[in-house]
């Protein structure tokens, strides 16, 4: 039993491993992300009010319009809101009609709706991958001694399929499955409520 604990252990380290690796790619996009688009945002701001309204206020005007955007992205993001759901793809009238403003020059006609959910989506991607690794960063594994010896006892007893009520404690039933160690057991092509032991699980039963 403790060398197989100890197997379970080197897969949760690798496994939480990836996690943390994932999760400072998704940290550090996320910081670049928004640095670089909400930067550009204050920018544009700063010379818009320094060309038609006052050189004096450019900088806190700027300033207030872009916390403005930032404080709606991080509240977008927090929500989870998918800004393009629902959005169709534009018509062959609209893509003509964009198509023939564009060759004419001036005034360039797009779909307002297409337009801002691209906005939207601009802004709100740097604060969804920063809110992603910090749930890279939740979703580890415990590692203690106790959790991985539970792992264990429930590996041993599934020399035949268990409902989930079989599986003590619960949480090591999730742990499995997250290591891939454990799968939804198949009845005629469909999945049903219990679980059996993956190839991986015996691959590492053998081993030991």
């Amino acid at each position: 039993m403790d060398r197989i604990a100890e197997r379970i252990g080197e897969a949760v380290r690798s496994y939480n491993a990836e996690l943390t690796l994932r999760m400072w790619i998704a940290l550090g996009m996320g910081v670049l992300v928004t640095l670089g688009v909400f930067g550009f945002l204050y920018i544009l701001a700063w010379m818009a009010v320094w060309l038609f309204w006052d050189w004096d206020l450019a900088t806190p005007v700027g300033l207030g319009i872009t916390l403005v955007f930032l404080v709606f992205s991080i509240v977008g993001a927090l929500r989870n809101e998918d800004v393009l759901k629902g959005l169709q793809p534009l018509s062959e009238t609209q893509l003509a009609v964009i198509a023939v403003s564009q060759a004419m020059g001036g005034v360039f006609i797009t779909s307002p709706r297409h337009a801002v959910a691209g906005f939207a989506s601009i802004l709100t991607h740097g604060p969804v991958c920063v809110f992603e690794g910090l749930a890279c960063k939740r979703a580890r594994l415990p590692k203690d001694s106790a959790s991985l010896r539970a792992c264990a006892s429930v590996l041993v007893r599934m020399d035949h399929p268990l409902v989930v009520e079989e599986i003590e404690p619960p949480i090591a039933g999730v742990q499995l499955h997250r290591l891939l160690l454990i799968k939804t057991a198949q009845h005629g092509g469909e999945a049903t409520a219990s679980f059996v032991r993956s190839t991986k699980a015996e691959e590492l039963l053998r081993s030991v």
